[in-house]
């Protein structure tokens, strides 16, 4: 039997994960590095089973402080996702999302996968399109 969705709440933010492979995130607020920390060993966690997708609702999203940024810099591995879709974005966000991914590939070991694709996209319902999109292609890369 698969487990169910799963939720948790990091600050002001929320994580729901639905299996097999998609986490939702809410982000609200500024980020501080005790937030980033745990939202680092949560992802960590999830892809401890498999990566995952990450569809992220970015519209109350005030970004990170500095060490929130430094630290989430140094300490995601882009292995553990199949790809970023964030959602409701401005530019701050996009800067923020691309500088962390960047830096996260710069940092991997050479056995860690290629580097995670992330688009942005204006609504909730284009970053469900665009998840199934890469399913379809995942599937046929398989296949």
């Amino acid at each position: 039997m698969t487990p169910g969705p799963r939720e948790w709440t990091i600050g002001a933010n929320t994580f729901r994960f639905e299996p097999p492979d998609l986490l939702w995130v809410k982000l609200q607020g500024e980020c501080s590095r005790e937030e980033a920390v745990r939202i680092v060993n949560l992802y960590r966690e999830l892809a401890s089973d498999q990566p995952y997708f990450v569809l992220s609702d970015m519209q109350a999203s005030m970004g990170m402080d500095a060490e929130a940024k430094r630290y989430m810099s140094e300490n995601i591995r882009s292995g553990w996702f199949l790809g970023m879709i964030l959602f409701n974005t401005r530019l701050l966000h996009r800067a923020i999302a691309k500088g962390v991914v960047l830096a996260a590939a710069l940092t991997r070991s050479p056995d860690d996968p290629p580097r995670t694709r992330i688009q942005f996209v204006s609504t909730r319902e284009k970053a469900l399109e665009l998840l199934e999109q890469w399913r379809t292609e995942a599937g046929g890369e398989r296949g």
